[in-house]
């Protein structure tokens, strides 16, 4: 698991994502932003497309609308659970952040 500091929170990414380049600033000050708006500690990208979504995330390649779709998962830290709006909310947020390019 490759962890990338985002803010207060941290961007949990497989580590056969198989990228270890910079990170770019203005996604990762965005992200950072959107997860302490909505209370987020660590963002998690799973699934087939993590790797894609790491590359985006060091500018290093385009979010293609695809086949499958995008696997994030959130946590607000021990204890913390998240209502059903703050659940929307944030699905929200990071579906705008991560807008898949046609």
């Amino acid at each position: 698991m490759r962890t990338v500091p985002c803010g207060h929170a941290h961007i949990c990414i497989p580590t056969h994502a198989g990228y270890s380049g910079v990170v770019a600033d203005d996604r990762v000050q965005r992200l950072a932003q959107l997860c302490a708006r909505h209370g987020v500690t660590v963002l998690y990208a799973y699934g087939s497309r993590a790797p894609q979504a790491l590359r985006w995330l060091h500018r290093d390649g385009a979010l293609a609308a695809g086949a499958s779709d995008l696997d994030l998962a959130v946590s607000g830290g021990i204890g913390r659970r998240f209502s059903l709006a703050e659940k929307v909310a944030v699905a929200s947020a990071l579906s705008e952040l991560f807008e898949f390019e046609a």
